[in-house]
Order: structure tokens, then C-alpha cells, then sequence
């Protein structure tokens, strides 16, 4: 079963509800499930998604507006709530267990594209074996030379090239090219921190039950990994408490995020000592009485 997305975005206008209905018939005839993304990229962005069902589209051509709903969001205009809105994405098929693989393409691959390409694998029907696991394939290295350059095209895939990358793909076994994960292994809880408040002489706030008032700490986050052992209150204990015990937690949010370059990472060979020297020496020799000269 394959899945998309709707979202109405903007200012309201005629149409609207007809276009959503349209786009859930034509799915649904093709047997695909829709999603429906309320409130615009605000919804994309806080994770407002649930499935569309006939009963959603039913009767909706004469209403106004949209049963989606909209909403004009700035946040989405800027880099972080463009990344919010993909962490969302992201964590819904990672949550689900939706997303099978993810291919690194050689850059310079695309005409025209000197940026990473990546090949987003999505399914809801995993194989027994890659269940509650993600693939990650480094296909950066395979790729064949073209003998003159398109624009910024340097490379191509071609037959043989993908022939590989789908080896590596249906093999699912990890290699220098290829890493397999759990899906806990992106996710993290992101929590903002709050420490004591205090007056304009230092002193602890407290209300009127005498508990102490917390303060945010403006810019100050922590992200816990799914992956640490004991969770977000081992996580306090172990890394905050002794360095900082009047930090709290607050509460958590959900958060993804998959870097090849953590994974695939292949450090630079520095240079010896040995071959450092030997270039000195030889600057040196080159340059013997050079000085003299110009001195006279």
C-alpha cells in the first residue's frame, strides 16, 4: 500500500475542497492511502497528520474554505522550521517503520546539481529481515566518469553503476558501503533546560507554596539519544547533576536525524613527519643564499 500527502497551505480560496476530494477519490481508486496534513506547514511542522477517510471528503464541494485547514506559517519559511518540518517527516516514517533505505548518489551526478542527492526508499511492506531496521548505502564512490563535463556534471550511474547499488540494496549486508541500524538509533529527545529564577539581589524565587520559580535558559538545549541507556533521567543524573544540579528537564519532544557523514566518515591520512621534513630540507636547499643575494 502505498501512501501520499495533502496539505492546503495560505489564504483560503474557492476550490480548495474539491481539489482535496479529487486527489483522495484518485488514490483511493489506485488503491494508495492519503494523509491528510491539517493546518497548513504549521501542521507539517507540529506532526498534525492522520489518515483520510471517505467520511472526510464526503459532502464537501459546496463548503468554503478547506476541511483541511490553513494557516500561514513563517516558522516554516526559516531554515529551523524548514528542518522541524522534515525531523516530522522523518520521525513518521522512521515511527512507523516505514522507511526501508537511504542512498547517498555521487555529487555531481545531476546536471546542474552540485549538492547530495538522496534516494528516500519508503515502504509499508518490509521484508521480515528489515523490519524495525534502517539501511543506509554510501553510493557517493560509484559512479563512471564522464569524458567531458555537463555544466557541473562530472559523473554518470550508469547500467553497471546501478546494477551495484542495487546489489547492495537487495543484499542487505553490512560492507564498506553499506550500515544497518535500528531505527531507535536516530531518534533523540530534545528538552529545554530550566534553572531556579531569581530577584535583582540573588535570591531564589519562590510562590507562595514556597516552591522554587524555574526560568527558562534561553538557547539551551539538550538531545538525549534514544540510545542512551536508562533514558532521559539517567541522562540527567549521569551528564547534568554533578556539573549542574539545579538544571531541570522539561518536558521532551520527538526528534530524528540521519548523517551519512557520522557513519560513512573516512578521515584525511595526514602527512608524516618524515615527508613534512623532507619538504623543509628541501625549501631550504632551494633557497640557500637567496637572502644573501638580495641583501647584498
Amino acid at each position: 500500500m502505498k501512501k501520499i500527502g495533502v496539505l492546503t497551505s495560505g489564504g483560503d480560496t474557492p476550490g480548495m475542497n474539491s481539489a482535496i476530494r479529487a486527489v483522495f477519490k484518485e488514490a483511493d481508486y489506485r488503491g494508495m492511502d492519503v494523509m491528510g496534513i491539517f493546518h497548513g506547514y504549521k501542521g507539517l511542522i507540529e506532526g498534525i497528520i492522520r489518515q483520510l477517510t471517505h467520511q472526510d471528503v464526503a459532502n464537501v464541494m459546496h463548503k468554503g474554505g478547506t476541511v483541511l485547514r490553513t494557516a500561514r506559517s513563517e516558522e516554516f519559511m526559516e531554515d529551523a522550521g524548514f528542518e522541524r518540518a522534515l525531523n516530522m517527516l522523518h520521525a513518521y516514517d522512521i515511527e512507523n517503520d516505514m522507511l526501508e533505505a537511504i542512498i547517498a548518489m555521487p555529487e555531481k551526478d545531476f546536471y546542474n546539481t552540485g549538492i547530495g542527492t538522496y534516494i528516500w526508499i519508503v515502504t509499508n511492506r518490509k521484508e521480515a529481515r528489515r523490519k524495525g531496521k534502517v539501511q543506509l548505502i554510501d553510493a557517493t564512490g560509484i559512479k563512471t566518469s564522464l569524458r567531458k563535463n555537463l555544466g557541473e556534471k562530472n559523473c554518470e550511474t550508469n547500467e553497471a553503476d546501478r546494477q551495484k547499488i542495487l546489489d547492495l540494496l537487495m543484499n542487505f549486508e553490512e560492507n564498506e558501503c553499506s550500515k544497518i541500524f535500528p531505527n531507535e538509533e536516530f531518534g533523540y529527545w530534545e528538552v529545554e533546560l530550566f534553572k531556579p529564577a531569581k530577584d535583582e539581589n540573588g535570591h531564589v524565587i519562590k510562590d507562595k507554596k514556597g516552591k522554587v520559580k524555574m526560568q527558562k535558559v534561553r538557547g539551551e538545549v539538550e538531545q538525549i539519544p534514544f540510545t542512551y541507556e536508562g533514558g532521559i533521567k539517567a541522562f540527567h543524573e549521569n551528564e547534568v547533576k554533578p556539573y549542574e544540579p539545579e538544571i531541570e528537564f522539561g518536558e521532551p519532544t520527538v526528534g530524528y536525524e540521519l548523517s551519512f557523514t557520522k557513519y560513512f566518515y573516512k578521515p584525511v591520512q595526514l602527512r608524516s613527519i618524515a615527508e613534512i621534513s623532507a619538504d623543509i630540507r628541501e625549501i631550504e636547499s632551494s633557497t640557500e643564499g637567496l637572502l644573501k643575494s638580495i641583501l647584498g
